[in-house]
């Protein structure tokens, strides 16, 4: 088994970092489908991701994971860009929706809203809470740093990108992976920005760990803003 684990990832790179992305798709899609099982879904999305990413934990050693003071930077100037221009837009300009794979920003009909779909703020919406956060601050920055700046940042600098140096910079891969990050997002406008911001961190740091920090910080201080003022709106 290990031998052909090692054949397969020898000659599809690409694979350790598109898995989990693949494994957290499919339960998006089932989320969509059946949104009524969303206070299920998500649970089971967070761990299965974690435990692919675990399986998958000694593919991704050559990359650099030192730490970085700037990573904390940038994570506190991203939730602060990113709530400010969303409060901002709400207030004054609900930009159009495009065909994104997060949907419409601004569709609230079928908003999921754990205090009503759990009655309160009682022991069952502070567990579902729990695997959501582990899942936003944990879970989702691993694996979306390592497929959007590990993978594709690479990738879009050079077709072999494990041969693509980690922070090497062009400004079609910057803009590409941006673009592409935002079209993952319902808030799109805000998502560019901060994939900027995530960039120019890997660009200045050449450190994957600085971006899932970052990330994780980010998720974190939103999802504190979220609970504090019940702005389920941008979960």
């Amino acid at each position: 088994m290990s031998q052909l684990r090692e054949r397969l990832f020898t000659t599809r790179p690409h694979l350790p970092y598109v898995l989990p992305v693949i494994v957290f798709g499919a339960f998006l899609l089932g989320e969509s489908q059946w949104p009524q099982a969303k206070w299920l879904l998500y649970p089971l999305k967070a761990v299965a991701t974690g435990l692919c990413l675990w399986w998958l934990r000694g593919e991704f050693k050559s990359l650099c994971w030192r730490w970085s003071f700037w990573a904390i930077l940038i994570g506190l100037m991203v939730v602060v860009q990113w709530v400010g221009m969303e409060e901002f837009f709400k207030a004054n300009w609900r930009y159009p929706p495009l065909p994104v794979v997060g949907g419409d920003a601004w569709n609230t009909e079928n908003l999921f809203n754990p205090v009503e779909e759990f009655g309160g703020r009682g022991g069952a919406f502070w567990l579902w809470i729990a695997f959501r956060m582990a899942g936003a601050v944990i879970v989702v920055p691993i694996m979306e740093e390592l497929f959007w700046r590990g993978f594709l940042l690479r990738l879009f600098v050079g077709r072999y990108f494990e041969r693509v140096k980690l922070g090497e910079f062009t400004w079609f891969s910057c803009l590409a992976v941006a673009g592409l990050f935002a079209l993952a997002h319902s808030w799109y406008i805000s998502a560019f920005v901060c994939a900027l911001f995530y960039n120019w961190l890997l660009y200045r740091t050449k450190s994957i760990l600085a971006c899932v920090v970052a990330h994780g910080l980010t998720n974190l201080l939103l999802w504190i803003y979220i609970l504090r003022f019940d702005a389920w709106w941008l979960s």
